[in-house]
């Protein structure tokens, strides 16, 4: 389930598909995010698709500019969860996504990467 939620994070702009990993990332200790991150470069090249290290941050910063983004969360949570997803949580649960699995990614940072988490405040 990691392999495909990470791929339909970078790949469609739908906020549920950051739901899984981060509370998975908050919820599971001892998780090994790098090893994560190997299984699915092989995920990856097994379907023959190759998105970067650079590519992958610019497609979840663009996430973070597209208004409807975080909006289709709410209708598919329990209630409590469902309250619980504020600005300040929705920004916490990207970050620790991009943290512990997009920027863990081999290659070159995106050349835009320093400046956007300046403007988002990550």
């Amino acid at each position: 389930m990691w392999l495909c939620r990470l791929r339909a994070l970078l790949q469609r702009n739908k906020g549920r598909d950051l739901f899984d990993p981060d509370y998975a990332l908050r919820l599971l200790e001892g998780l090994n995010s790098a090893r994560i991150v190997k299984c699915f470069l092989l995920y990856l090249e097994k379907g023959e698709v190759a998105i970067s290290r650079a590519e992958a941050q610019q497609r979840m910063f663009q996430k973070l500019v597209n208004p409807g983004f975080f909006t289709d969360m709410g209708p598919l949570l329990p209630t409590d969860l469902a309250k619980a997803l504020t600005e300040e949580a929705l920004k916490a649960a990207f970050s620790m996504v991009m943290v512990e699995l997009i920027d863990q990614m081999p290659g070159d940072e995106w050349a835009k990467a320093g400046e956007m988490r300046k403007r988002f405040g990550l």
